[in-house]
């Protein structure tokens, strides 16, 4: 059987439907003939956990991440580092999207790429695997996609379940003019080198196709 990584920041405990699209996803990959392995954050989540979505076969690597909205979430109550907009207007919100906007390109999990990459390149070498799957977002898991693509000779498919720089949760917390146009400038980066682009609605697939090659695009 051979072995995919997939690097994903959303996984059990965690919930929601950034969770259940690859935890279900994975359990099928082995009736085709691949082991799923997931590379995942480590995080202090309390969440209730369904008994449904806990599998013993699939293999989990968690590593720490410093990640400034769970930071900023514990400290304030609000839900932005699950990729949602409060719509509080106390300064702390305003000042953190703020922030957010202007300076976390693409999302406050960028400072987990390189200490990813490190860790995965030999990774990646030592079990042979030659396939990686991204999801996003965060689209900075993209960025390590992107990475270990351009260090070694594999396969690389980048999900998008939600778009990128037309993502509507980018638009609300109102990016500079120099960091949308670094959104724009790593977007075309990864869908460029990534082998496969999956997406989740046919106008993100319309959207991708004026760029690359639609062959390269898969609607799930």
């Amino acid at each position: 059987m051979k072995k995919i990584l997939i690097v994903t920041y959303y996984w059990p405990p965690k919930t929601g439907v950034g969770v259940l699209r690859w935890f279900y996803f994975s359990n099928i990959l082995p009736t085709y003939g691949y082991e799923p392995i997931i590379y995942t954050p480590l995080t202090s989540d309390k969440n209730s956990l369904d008994k449904s979505l806990i599998n013993e076969n699939i293999k989990v690597i968690r590593k720490s991440i410093f990640d400034p909205s769970a930071i900023f979430s514990k400290i304030t109550g609000s839900n932005i580092n699950q990729g949602a907009i409060d719509n509080q207007n106390n300064l702390f919100d305003k000042f953190y999207k703020w922030v957010r906007g202007k300076f976390f390109v693409p999302d406050s999990r960028i400072f987990w790429v390189n200490k990813s990459v490190n860790f995965l390149k030999l990774f990646l070498k030592k079990n042979s695997i030659k396939t990686i799957i991204t999801t996003g977002p965060p689209h900075s898991m993209h960025l390590i996609g992107y990475n270990l693509k351009k260090l070694q000779n594999i396969n690389w498919i980048a999900d998008f379940r939600d778009p990128w720089s037309n993502w509507d949760i980018l638009k609300e917390i109102n990016p500079s003019l120099s960091s949308m146009l670094k959104h724009k400038k790593l977007e075309s980066m990864v869908i460029n080198l990534a082998d496969k682009i999956i997406v989740t609605n046919k106008n993100l697939a319309k959207e991708y196709s004026k760029i690359i090659d639609k062959k390269k695009i898969e609607t799930i």
